[in-house]
């Protein structure tokens, strides 16, 4: 009889964990503390229509605010959080027409998955301004251009220790007073 193992229902593809971008160029953060986003590099997906297929870039997002896009071009912006989730915006010329300057904006949603394998962008979405010959102001009406996923596939910083937390002997789990502590006494209550 033929012995065969199935897989688990929600195992997931396991990453290479060499910290280097498509160019081969490795990326080390020295620093103890964990990073904003978990990782400093991440791996896009980018759909760019209905019939299109989905291209693969590599983002290194800097701690400084700084994020760098790693195909060869070399192109900068910033990055930041807000309510919503992460945006960041690029300067980036058009392909089609070298002449053609514009501001690319990417937002997504983020989870950051503390207790699980790498964090994830999901919801993402990239708008470019109207290039300056429109009569249209550049950020009315910007045109969705593409749709996004991404995984934090970089060197983890995560922590987990929860240096502190107050469960433990002799305290209450839900104030810092200590369980002999009582509200009977009090006078304001």
């Amino acid at each position: 009889m033929l012995a065969t193992t199935l897989p688990q229902p929600f195992d997931e593809p396991s990453i290479e964990h060499n910290y280097t971008d498509f160019h081969g160029k490795e990326f080390e953060d020295d620093f103890t503390e964990e990073h904003p986003l978990r990782m400093a590099l991440w791996k896009v997906n980018l759909r760019l229509g209905m019939a299109r297929s989905a291209d693969s870039i590599q983002f290194y997002f800097n701690r400084s605010g700084k994020v760098s896009m790693h195909d060869g071009s070399g192109v900068t912006g910033e990055w930041w959080f807000d309510q919503g989730g992460i945006s960041w915006d690029m300067d980036i010329t058009d392909v089609d027409n070298n002449a053609k300057k514009t501001t690319y904006h990417y937002h997504a949603d983020i989870h950051m998955n503390k207790f699980g394998e790498r964090p994830r962008m999901y919801k993402g979405v990239v708008t470019r301004d109207r290039y300056k010959n429109s009569f249209l102001p550049p950020s009315l009406f910007r045109p969705v251009i593409a749709t996004f996923s991404a995984q934090g596939v970089g060197k983890d910083t995560r922590d987990t220790t929860y240096k502190n937390r107050l469960l433990g002997e002799g305290y209450n789990n839900y104030s810092i007073m200590p369980k002999s502590a009582s509200f009977d006494e009090d006078e304001d209550w």
